[in-house]
């Protein structure tokens, strides 16, 4: 077991990261080990309890889930299992597990420790302690003991002013309308005493001011403003009972009678009774109007005297703009009303914000992140007990541990939303449906139609109503999804129930899936125009709710996962032979962020963000082909799961061809290929690995290879990684390189206008150029980033190439951050000899360090953001060199390709940017970049004088620079002129 044994050193030694990589690697070698794959969860806990990233307790929870399977009765897995569940605050399934290994029998300290977190499984929670609570707030609130008063109340704050608002105001209104005077004098002291209370400890004056409005009857004998006051606050707590009861449309009486009564007395209130009302709006899917009155009534409310009721003002509204697909909006309201309720420490609504962020995030494909939030919400809402908040903060990690492809995680989420459902016909129905769902992706069908039947029976017992008909569309969603595989044309019909109803209540984020599971279900039973159909309606969906996210990172990944639609359509089409249609689609899947960026950049933006525009701003390959200049041809791949669609373009003709190869093939040989090219011993394998990818990739393509002098490449998924230039042909024997000027495009439409923007920016004058070096960056912010010498010689021997008339060259401290936005856009060429920092979590954080010098906050750290770039406009650059590592490389989106600092440059309105896909030595860097600008000095254009770069490599007198490793990280991204000036 020397993987185990090299992975428990690292851990020792505190380098978690060490051990999972030893540990990876060693169930490649042994997938069924139960011993390593235990031993992968005890490190993806130690790592957790080290970064506090809680997608390590997930990662940790799928493989002791899995070394539990492998080995039922092996204690390490079991320990592991049930440490995970507790640490995840999966309090049910958490017993259950140490429960498990405590049947195992003792061992020594661990089952002590079992024991232990047993005891603290069933330590009182928040709802419990405060029902017992109660009474002595009551009784020392009525008897004037203001201290001892004063810390229950601090301690339950949320449950006091509930208690407050929809009881004792409730009671006093009962007494009032029945006659019992001396219920009515101690109901409206509590009142007063609690919201005076309320008011001093965390300013929330509603109780407070409500008792006021009584009082103020009081004083004036006003016996039908105090019945009306009664009345009013009669119907708002018969309202709240009945829309717990899921009587929706009895509730909105209510309330409405409430809000009529409160008003006439000036009461504040009928605000209370008016946001229930915005609520029943909401649930009965009438979402303009509960917005409406939602604005109204945001309007008018006093924030700081009533913050509970603001921040649960804001929060509908963000659900409200989340049901419409307004993401972006609907996180603000959510963050606004989390610091409302952090201010106010109402510890259930804070978990309640905790998961709605957590869930929108999610919807916009932020899965990791999602877990930061989500965690914060099972925690809190574990500890406050029985809250609704935990349910839903379960069911989005289900959900999400779905989408990342752990189903398993997701079971062990979703037996404890069984669990906690427990009697209640609404929650219960649901978690069935659920988990049925995930069986049925376990390959589990007895347990699906278990579940399922288990839960029409549930459904059952569920009052009549919206919640009652989405549940039901829900049972019907279930219902089609498991026929699909088993029966397709069986499908359709519950499908279609589900998306009228999801229509109907405004649930848009649904329908686009259910678009594409009818189309499969449809072409299953051969009907390929009804799935095409669906396909096109599924399309059109996904791209209103893409333009109706307001923040460009979350409508990428919103948009990514729309993506295997566009998919499903361009195989469609190829196999009916549509192949224009096919890359009508293809194009129109492809970079609709970076090309929105790269219009508003060059003032070409159209006000109208609608997809009629983005649709019409996609070029057609017929278009495409005019536009490209001669002796230049265009490959545009499309990688499915079973195949990959290639379209070869040129001026003269049109190829199009099917590979036999699919996505998981491909990510395996693109990754071993990157491995071997960076491996001096494993020479072998990557001329292997080389030729294998040349001969599937583009041997098909040999006759239009040999017409072309510059091939542009538009990749897809992992072929965005796939150094081209480094492929061998096996007929000659030699690199791409040596027969081709390459260079890289995210989309044939984005090339076309590169191209277009590249030509405008020409001038026939000699060229302007700004070279920055060596920058003098701050050593505190990176550490351990070292100095770039070479850079900086470098940048000084480019000195020589050009005029010093139209060359400007800061190096060290003058290489500022300030002087670059300044600077940069009124050059040509500008070349960067610096680091490139990359952050694979978080693309628009990547970074250029430079030097701090002097400026306003915010620049003074030197730190220039891919952020900051896409801002920029470069009204006369036409080529960026980014002449430092890993500048091109970045995290692979599924619909806009890979999100490197090169892509920032694209965004910003540079045709073309040289950047490097992997580390290379400084000073071969500075060699190879030297010789770059050389040939552009002497006129040749940016693609040729790379391709000669390359090649002075390959061919020159220092045979070690020949190796690919050294010049195949190069690469052109975008569009530039291919005939010399």
């Amino acid at each position: 077991m020397r993987f185990a044994d090299r992975a428990l050193a690292s851990l020792l030694d505190r380098r978690p990261v060490d051990a999972i990589l030893a540990l990876s690697h060693g169930l490649k070698l042994q997938p069924g080990s139960a011993l390593l794959t235990s031993d992968l969860a005890a490190t993806y806990i130690a790592r957790y309890e080290q970064r506090g990233d809680p997608f390590d307790l997930i990662l940790a929870l799928d493989a002791s889930n899995r070394s539990v399977q492998l080995a039922p009765t092996f204690r390490e897995a079991r320990f592991n299992q049930a440490l995970t569940l507790d640490l995840l605050h999966l309090g049910q399934q958490a017993v259950v597990a140490w429960q498990e290994y405590q049947q195992l029998g003792p061992d020594g300290g661990w089952s002590q420790e079992a024991a232990a977190q047993l005891v603290g499984l069933r330590s009182e929670t928040d709802k419990k302690s405060w029902l017992q609570a109660r009474e002595r707030l009551r009784s020392a609130a009525l008897k004037g003991e203001h201290a001892a008063a004063r810390i229950l109340v601090d301690r339950f704050r949320q449950f006091v002013r509930l208690y407050a608002e929809e009881e004792v105001l409730n009671d006093w209104a009962l007494a009032v309308s029945e006659g019992r005077s001396a219920d009515v004098r101690e109901a409206l002291q509590l009142a007063k005493e609690l919201g005076d209370l309320l008011a001093e400890v965390n300013g929330e004056s509603m109780v407070r001011d409500s008792v006021a409005a009584i009082s103020r009857a009081e004083r004036a004998g006003d016996q039908r403003a105090l019945a009306r006051l009664a009345a009013g606050h009669k119907a708002y707590a018969e309202g709240v009972k009945r829309f717990g009861q899921t009587i929706d449309r009895e509730a909105s009486d209510k309330f409405q009678e409430a809000f009529d009564q409160l008003r006439q007395e000036r009461s504040p209130f009928q605000d209370w009774a008016a946001y229930r009302l915005a609520f029943c709006h909401f649930y009965r899917g009438e979402i303009p109007k509960a917005l409406e009155d939602l604005g109204q009534l945001a309007g008018r409310l006093d924030v700081a005297r009533y913050p509970a009721l603001s921040g649960r003002v804001h929060t509908l509204m963000g659900m409200a703009n989340a049901r419409s697909a307004n993401l972006g909006v609907s996180l603000k309201f959510y963050r606004t009303a989390l610091a409302e309720f952090e201010a106010l420490a109402e510890r259930e609504h804070i978990a309640g914000l905790h998961f709605m962020i957590a869930e929108n995030l999610r919807l916009l494909g932020e899965l990791k992140e999602s877990w930061h939030h989500r965690h914060e919400a099972l925690a809190i809402g574990n500890q406050v007990g029985g809250s609704i908040f935990y349910y839903n903060s379960l069911l989005d990690g289900a959900e999400t541990a779905l989408r990342q492809g752990l189903p398993d995680v997701a079971l062990s989420f979703q037996n404890e939303m069984v669990t906690f459902a427990g009697a209640d016909p609404l929650l219960s129905t649901e978690s069935l449906i659920r988990r049925s769902r995930t069986y049925g992706r376990l390959g589990r069908p007895d347990a699906v139609d278990r579940d399922l039947e288990i839960a029409r029976i549930s459904l059952g017992k569920v009052p009549v109503g919206e919640r009652h008909q989405r549940l039901e569309a829900d049972l019907e969603f279930a219902r089609g999804e498991s026929l699909l595989l088993r029966e397709p044309r069986a499908a359709i019909e519950p499908l279609n129930r589900a998306l009228e109803v999801y229509r109907r209540h405004g649930e848009y984020f649904r329908m686009p899936g259910i678009y594409q599971m009818q189309a499969h279900a449809r072409m299953a039973t051969g009907d390929a125009l009804g799935s095409e159909e669906n396909l096109r309606v599924g399309i059109a969906e996904s791209e209103r709710q893409r333009e109706s996210v307001d923040e460009d990172a979350l409508r990428v990944t919103y948009f990514d996962q729309a993506h295997p639609i566009f998919d499903d359509m361009v195989s469609l089409l190829v196999d009916r032979g549509d192949w224009d249609g096919a890359f009508r689609f293809a194009e129109r899947s492809r970079t609709r962020n970076l090309l929105e960026a790269f219009d508003r950049s060059n003032g070409t933006e159209s006000r109208d963000r609608t997809d009629s525009r983005i649709a019409a701003g996609t070029l057609e390959a017929a278009e495409i082909r005019k536009r490209l200049p001669e002796g230049v041809g265009l490959i545009e791949f499309v990688v499915l799961d079973r195949k990959v669609v290639v379209w070869f373009l040129s001026r003269g003709s049109t190829r199009m061809v099917l590979l036999p190869v699919g996505r998981n093939w491909l990510e395996e040989k693109v990754a071993a290929l990157r491995e071997s090219i960076l491996d001096p011993a494993d020479s072998k394998s990557f001329v292997d690995a080389s030729q294998e990818l040349f001969r599937v990739l583009l041997t098909p393509l040999e006759a239009q290879l040999d017409h072309s002098q510059v091939l542009v490449i538009v990749p897809d998924k992992s072929l965005n990684l796939l150094p081209f230039a480094a492929l061998i042909d096996p007929r000659k024997g030699e690199y791409l390189v040596q027969s081709h000027a390459i260079s890289l495009s995210p989309s044939a439409t984005l090339y076309a206008r590169a191209l277009e923007r590249a030509r405008r920016l020409h001038t026939a004058g000699p060229e302007r150029a700004l070279v920055m070096g060596d920058p003098d960056f701050d050593r505190d912010i990176f550490p351990s980033l070292p100095r770039l010498d070479d850079a900086r010689v470098e940048a000084q021997a480019l000195a020589s190439l050009y005029d010093s008339k139209n060359f400007k060259l800061l190096l060290g401290a003058e290489a500022t951050k300030a002087a670059f936005l300044k600077e940069a856009p009124g050059f040509a060429i500008v070349h960067l000899g610096s680091h490139a920092v990359v952050n694979d979590q978080y693309p628009l954080l990547s970074a250029i360090p430079l030097a701090p010098g002097e400026g306003a906050e915010g620049r003074g750290s030197g730190v220039l953001y891919a952020r900051e770039i896409y801002q920029m406009q470069f009204t006369r650059t036409w080529l960026v060199v980014l002449a430092s590592c890993e500048s091109g490389l970045g995290p692979v989106s599924e619909s806009e390709g890979e999100f490197s600092l090169a892509r920032a440059f694209l965004g910003a309105g540079v045709p073309a940017v040289v950047s490097s896909s992997w580390s290379v030595n400084d000073r071969v860097a500075s060699q190879f970049f030297f010789s770059f600008h050389r040939s552009l000095t002497q006129g040749q254009d940016a693609l040729t004088a790379l391709r000669s770069a390359q090649l002075s490599f390959l061919h020159g007198r220092d045979e070690s620079l020949a190796a690919p490793k050294h010049w195949a990280a190069f690469q052109l991204i975008g569009g530039t002129l291919v005939e010399n000036k």
